[in-house]
């Protein structure tokens, strides 16, 4: 432990758990985790998710490196989350969890200390359908909603597609990775990234 985290009694988990593993699918959805600066910074949309920061993942730091942090709003970025620094927190989830550091989409998949455990896989991949995952309905030819939809989207196709793998192999159907793109007009650049579906479809 370093200095400050030693005056802030901060302490690492003895064991994985379904807490810890939901907290790094959270990461690995809206986080980022910055190593030169020993600091974690995540964020979502204020108008819906500050309960979400305040209620749930204050107090599973708390609980799991007796650390308190207080989520604020962001103004610069118009986010609402957290961020803190911590040499021990960061050195533990990027070289004994194995969370990417800096800009994490080529590096980004699941630990393996997680995929190897069928409830601590469900917990991470809770904590990312609870930051990554979007709500819509669909629709049929004749623009009428018929069908509820789940979807995930990723820029990294590799990614994208273990957590396609991991939910089929916990009998999550789902449909198939597909490549889609935008262009920004403002910008003149065209952007990638993946997606799939899950959902019930009913005609």
């Amino acid at each position: 432990l370093s200095r400050k985290d030693k005056i802030k009694e901060v302490s690492l988990p003895e064991v994985l758990s379904g807490d810890l593993a939901y907290l790094c699918g959270v990461l690995s959805g809206d986080g980022c985790i910055v190593s030169y600066q020993n600091q974690i910074f995540c964020v979502g949309d204020p108008k819906n998710e500050k309960e979400f920061y305040d209620d749930i993942i204050c107090p599973i730091i708390k609980n799991l490196f007796n650390l308190k942090v207080k989520a604020r709003f962001f103004k610069e970025a118009g986010t609402y989350g957290i961020r803190f620094d911590s040499k021990a927190i960061v050195t533990f989830f990027t070289d004994i969890i194995g969370l990417p550091k800096g800009k994490k989409y080529a590096n980004l998949k699941i630990p393996s200390l997680f995929k190897k455990d069928k409830n601590l896989l469900i917990h991470y991949l809770s904590g990312l359908f609870d930051t990554d995952f979007g709500f819509s309905l669909g629709k049929n030819m004749f623009g009428e909603i018929k069908y509820p939809k789940i979807c995930f989207t990723s820029k990294s196709k590799k990614y994208c597609t273990e957590i396609h793998r991991a939910l089929m192999g916990l009998g999550v159907n789902s449909g198939k990775v597909r490549r889609c793109n935008t262009f920004n007009k403002r910008s003149k650049r065209r952007y990638y990234w993946y997606r799939f579906n899950i959902c019930n479809r009913k005609e």
